[in-house]
């Protein structure tokens, strides 16, 4: 086991070197209009930056890109627009909702990134966690999209009520309405990156013309569901109560059904996410001493972690994992020789795991360590009367795991 160990440890060193090349191949246009090419930073996105770190050439220092000294900055698949004018400083969030309808307008500087771009433009930003929208038709000015919410009247002693300012509807149905929706049919469009980049590519191809829509990692899913089986190599070692080696069992091939759920955090360009992760296990082995002495043990799996992402093009990724596995023993049965050892089904554990992998649309692949996980067991030993006593024997079980991914949902 310790010649995998030591390869996941490589296989995450250098995982992690390349991940560490955080700087892509792209451009600032100057206050001037002059667009300068080179490489962006890109370690410390968010959807609300103020300035990026920029290099002529790989190996420069870093120059300050900021608000203040560029009008776009770009990368890869991400383009973000310098914006200077009113911007909504209401929270919808409960604690610090307001009783106002209107917007609280507040004068801002910030780079916008650039959704749709046609006859018809759309901009996002995260402002204080929250999603903010902008648009613009034609040369004319960038304006946000007011949606708020807002604490609404009550009679004296009612508990208070959320009601909905939805003025983007209106604007929309003003300014960026070639298909001339009706305004039932708007009431039904939702504040949402998904719903409003849908609605603005469908207009500007109503309008033609050429446009651009970005299909980088802001518009992917928050919500995913994976298929995720796998084979594991693993080995299975018990000790008596003085720490004696009582018998180690082969390496053996084992395989995992299993399905992941995941929760992708809106900020710093989606990089981070939390999952979850059931899986059922199986392995059996015997002895290697003796082939009379074998092991049966197979458990369900429940894997809590968090990962990041590190992007290298629009369909594919390099991914780091780190979880909590609390495992819960389903069959567990041994021999040696007649004499049972057996881990005991009532002993729930909890180890860690770690792992790198590489995504490509929607298929992926992972190479998981992880720790070892200790069980109680009991043996069996043959008495001078003909009966069988027991001893306590303490399990330990390690294994490395190759998981394939395919993202259903």
């Amino acid at each position: 086991m310790k010649r995998f160990s030591l390869f996941i440890a490589l296989c995450l060193t250098s995982f992690f070197s390349i991940a560490q090349s955080d700087f892509q191949k792209g451009y600032f246009i100057d206050l001037n209009g002059t667009r300068q090419e080179g490489y962006v930073s890109v370690k410390s996105w968010s959807d609300n930056p103020r300035s990026f770190a920029f290099r002529t050439d790989p190996a420069s220092s870093n120059q300050l890109v900021s608000v203040s000294s560029a009008m776009e900055v770009g990368a890869g698949e991400s383009r973000f627009v310098r914006f200077i004018g009113r911007v909504d400083s209401s929270s919808n969030k409960s604690r610090k909702m307001s009783s106002i309808i209107e917007p609280e307008w507040v004068h801002d500087s910030l780079f916008l990134r650039l959704l749709v771009d046609g006859k018809a433009d759309l901009f996002y930003c995260d402002r204080e966690g929250e999603d903010r929208f902008f648009y613009r038709v034609d040369d004319g000015p960038i304006t946000q999209l007011v949606f708020k919410l807002y604490q609404k009247e009550t009679a004296r002693n009612e508990p208070a009520q959320v009601a909905r300012n939805r003025e983007y509807q209106g604007q929309l149905r003003q300014h960026v309405n070639c298909l001339q929706y009706s305004f039932e049919k708007m009431k039904s469009l939702r504040y949402e990156i998904a719903v409003l980049t849908n609605y603005f590519t469908e207009q500007n191809e109503c309008s033609g013309g050429n446009q651009y829509t970005a299909k980088d990692d802001v518009s992917r899913r928050m919500i995913s569901i994976r298929a995720t089986p796998g084979i594991s190599i693993a080995q299975m070692d018990s000790y008596d109560v003085k720490e004696k080696l009582y018998e180690s069992y082969e390496q053996k091939l084992s395989y995992r059904v299993a399905a992941e759920f995941e929760l992708t955090f809106p900020f710093n360009r989606k990089k981070w996410a939390v999952w979850l992760e059931p899986a059922f296990q199986s392995y059996k082995a015997n002895g290697t001493d003796s082939a009379a002495r074998s092991i049966t043990y197979t458990s369900f799996e429940v894997a809590l972690g968090a990962r990041h992402y590190f992007y290298l093009g629009k369909h594919s990724n390099i991914f780091l994992n780190a979880a909590g596995i609390f495992d819960v023993p389903i069959e567990s049965a041994g021999g040696w020789e007649g004499r049972n050892n057996v881990p005991s089904n009532s002993h729930k554990t909890f180890n860690l795991a770690a792992g790198v992998g590489f995504a490509y649309k929607r298929f992926s692949v992972e190479a998981r360590y992880y720790t070892i996980r200790k069980m109680k067991g009991t043996a069996g030993v043959p008495l001078p009367n003909g009966d069988t006593g027991e001893f306590v024997v303490h399990n330990e079980f390690q294994k490395v795991s190759v998981i394939v991914g395919f993202r259903v949902f």
